[in-house]
């Protein structure tokens, strides 16, 4: 292997921000507000989110589901 190679190799190991999203899996309950528009009193909402570490840790997958929507979002964060 050549030492570029090396380099990028070593550069691609999860590193502390990826120890972060660690913290972050599991399933958490949550409590929204949403202001859709300035002066207006929020929507509140409650729903729940399942996180889990995908493609070594390098990524945070969280599926939510709550009133009135339902998303998945993809997390990372840089070494």
């Amino acid at each position: 292997m050549d030492e570029r190679m090396a380099a990028w190799m070593k550069y691609a190991q999860p590193g502390d921000g990826h120890r972060f999203l660690r913290q972050l899996a599991g399933s958490w309950e949550a409590s929204t507000k949403l202001w859709m528009e300035p002066g207006a009193p929020p929507m509140e909402s409650t729903g729940s989110s399942v996180n889990e570490r995908i493609m070594g840790g390098r990524f945070l997958k969280s599926d939510y589901t709550g009133e009135p929507f339902k998303t998945m979002e993809i997390v990372y964060t840089r070494n």
